[in-house]
């Protein structure tokens, strides 16, 4: 395959070549003015200056394919779907390390009250 900003034949047998776009020589380009585009000029004709051709413009890269963008998008979704997951069993495990600190807590003030009595009976020692 070619770099990208060549024409690769293999891929498009039926396309033939572009022809490389007459840019606007230096001056006209500096001036902002419409060039003929020959060589040399009218403007530089006109002006009685040497005609500097201007180098072309780099290529465009190329767009990614669609289905390069679909791939990625599912990549990104998959992440975003493993983060919720590991954050709802985070908040899972947060909510029963909060319950068991209220627990112990609970049992810490149960025992600290005298007037809760150490010593219970059983339903079965009653009877």
């Amino acid at each position: 395959m070619g770099s990208v900003g060549s024409v690769d034949s293999a891929s498009s047998p039926h396309k033939p070549a572009k022809e490389a776009r007459k840019l606007a020589c230096r001056l006209c380009q500096k001036r902002k003015k419409k060039c003929n585009r020959k060589s040399p000029c009218s403007m530089c004709i006109k002006l009685k200056v040497v005609c500097q051709p201007s180098a072309p413009a780099a290529p465009r890269k190329r767009r990614q394919s669609t289905k390069d963008l679909f791939a990625r998008l599912a990549w990104c979704e998959e992440q975003l779907r493993r983060n919720l997951e590991c954050r709802q069993c985070l908040e899972c495990t947060s909510s029963t390390e909060k319950s068991t600190a209220e627990i112990a807590k609970r049992l810490s003030e149960i025992k600290a009250d005298p007037n809760i009595s150490s010593t219970t009976s059983t339903p079965a020692a009653e009877s």
